[in-house]
């Protein structure tokens, strides 16, 4: 229009100069139109060129760098991006398409995007996924897709219909690998199913430990008021049941709640030789056990069942990895010894050694090799990872390597693991050698002692434990009367204030809590020493004067032991505070 306007208006000035100059009607039919055509020219071309083939090639650039931004775009994307005809052909693709499936765009363009086809989406799913595309004109999903290699791969998908001229339609696709994403969205799966159990777990620990301590207290009768031989090793095989059972509710309640486990003075070789024992009822008798383990002691400081149950996740790890090798008589070889700087750097040739603390200086280890398939290198890096695992679902939680690998840190020690495919694979424990540990230095151990006549107050809701308990406490020569909850508790307190000498009590209790009914005693007898016990493994003791806290089960010997020691030193420190100063 703007041309059209532009020529005109040239034309008119051209006749107004003909008219005013008279030569119009003059020249031939030519001449005139070569003078009109030349004039026309020459008046036109600068308003034509300012208002209009500037204004078309300032327009043509900027088309030319916003598709250059474009394109741009579309190749710095870590989307895969692809965009097909009408027929659904593939007429372009981006580099990220090309990262992602390992076709280039030579490969791909040309082709149909059933290249790409893995077989696991059915007929009906890609009808339905294309009846939602015409009729809305996208579609939003995932699919599992087939890269050049042949490796399939989850990724999310949105592809949007874009309407094009001469009733020709095309379809862009955007995607991207999404198999991180499942990985992290199943670990936080995971996550949330373990915090789930672990608060199940800190429940039912609670009211295990409450049973324990219940069984114990009556073993502990049992023993005392029985002495055939038949029924002690009876009682002694029940003890060493509930003592096991204390482990492990100790173990599940440090996986549970952040719980810190009792440390001691133990022997490693002990503590091998148990756990072998105990593997080996469980083990198929097709498996050969060979050990090494020292006849020295080998005296490392911290918690025996954790160790212990290192030891048997390692155990009945090697068994799986036997039981895949065919071909071979399974064999699992356990050692236990010392080991100096020069073992690790020529007999044991450890790979660790240079970054390894305890090759500074002698240290203790022990190590399961077993004679299965082995570990692939490429995923032997991840053996320690939380939730890792190689195992079919419903096989394993992938958390015993990974729990095993901080347990052994948190003694100070380092978990390393050498294999090799089809010859299998050894897993060496390194801990730090117990130096304050001498040969009659004895794992703790709580000697009964005897009171003398002193009257407790034993404060605990649950009746089997609360019986079993006070029986126990008069063999030990204790005066013992009872309550089942707080509010109780205050009332026996109110008749035997004067010359009650302890309170033993559960903190957590229906009608009023043991720590709310101490803190109201306390008000009234200053000083009153106090044992509380829980079966709760979020309980913290509380830091006061003449205050004790034990975690159920406990046995009766050790009950005793500490109350020994807490009257022995709350009796020290009134003394000591009744003394005059000088």
């Amino acid at each position: 229009m703007l041309f059209t306007l532009i020529t005109g208006l040239c034309e008119a000035i051209i006749m107004l100069v003909y008219s005013a100059l008279g030569i119009e009607g003059t020249l031939s039919a030519g001449y005139a139109a070569l003078l009109d055509a030349t004039l026309l020219a020459l008046l036109s071309f600068y308003p034509l060129c300012r208002f209009v083939f500037a204004p078309l090639f300032l327009e043509h650039k900027q088309l030319q760098n916003t598709e250059q931004i474009m394109i741009s775009a579309f190749n710095s994307t870590q989307e895969g991006m692809l965009i097909t005809d009408s027929n659904s052909t593939i007429i372009y693709v981006n580099s990220a398409f090309t990262e992602i499936s390992g076709y280039s765009a030579a490969d791909a363009i040309g082709k149909k995007p059933n290249i790409l086809s893995s077989g696991r989406q059915s007929r009906a799913f890609y009808q339905q996924m294309w009846g939602e595309l015409l009729e809305k004109g996208h579609w939003k999903g995932k699919l599992w897709n087939r890269r050049k290699t042949g490796e399939i791969y989850h990724e999310g998908i949105q592809i949007t219909r874009i309407y094009g001229h001469f009733d020709e339609d095309y379809f862009i696709a955007v995607f991207s690998d999404i198999s991180e994403q499942d990985e992290l969205e199943a670990s936080l799966a995971e996550a949330r199913k373990m915090e789930a159990l672990a608060t199940l777990v800190g429940g039912v620990a609670h009211n295990f430990n409450n049973y324990l301590a219940g069984i114990m207290g009556r073993v502990f009768l049992a023993k005392k008021a029985d002495s055939l031989p038949k029924v002690a090793k009876q009682l002694e095989a029940i003890e060493q049941a509930g003592r096991s059972a204390t482990a492990l509710v100790s173990e599940l309640m440090v996986f549970s709640r952040d719980v810190s486990l009792d440390e001691s003075h133990c022997d490693l070789a002990k503590i091998v030789k148990r756990a072998t024992k105990t593997a080996r009822l469980v083990l198929p008798e097709t498996i050969k056990l060979k050990l090494d383990i020292a006849d020295t002691p080998l005296p490392i400081f911290g918690n025996k069942s954790q160790i212990e149950q290192i030891i048997l996740n390692m155990i009945n790890n090697a068994h799986d990895a036997c039981m895949q090798q065919e071909g071979v008589s399974p064999l699992i070889h356990i050692e236990a010894g010392r080991r100096q700087w020069n073992q690790c750097k020529d007999k044991f040739a450890c790979t660790k050694r240079n970054e390894c603390p305890l090759c500074y200086e002698t240290g203790v280890f022990f190590s399961i090799s077993d004679n299965g398939q082995g570990i692939p290198e490429d995923i032997i890096a991840k053996i320690f990872e939380p939730f890792f695992t190689t195992k079919e679902p419903g096989q394993g939680t992938g958390l015993g390597l990974s729990t095993a690998y901080q347990a052994v840190n948190r003694h100070g020690g380092m978990m390393l693991v050498d294999s090799s495919e089809t010859e299998g694979s050894t897993f060496t424990v390194c801990l730090p050698l117990d130096e304050s540990y001498t040969a009659n230095t004895k794992e703790q151990a709580h000697i009964p002692m005897q009171g003398k006549g002193e009257k407790i107050l034993l404060v605990d809701d649950e009746d089997a434990v609360r019986e079993v308990t006070a029986e126990a406490l008069r063999g030990y020569n204790y005066r013992v009367v009872t309550a089942a909850n707080g509010a109780q508790a205050l009332e026996a307190f109110a008749s035997h204030r004067d010359d009650l000498a302890i309170v033993i009590s559960d903190v957590v209790m229906p009608k009023m809590n043991g720590d709310i009914a101490v803190a109201k005693m306390r008000s009234e007898k200053p000083g009153l020493p106090v044992i509380f016990t829980s079966g709760y493994s979020d309980i913290s003791p509380p830091d006061e004067d003449c205050t004790q806290f034990i975690r159920k089960p406990f046995s009766p010997p050790e009950l005793s032991t500490h109350i020994h020691q807490l009257l022995s030193r709350c009796r020290t420190t009134t003394d000591q505070a009744m003394q005059p100063s000088n």
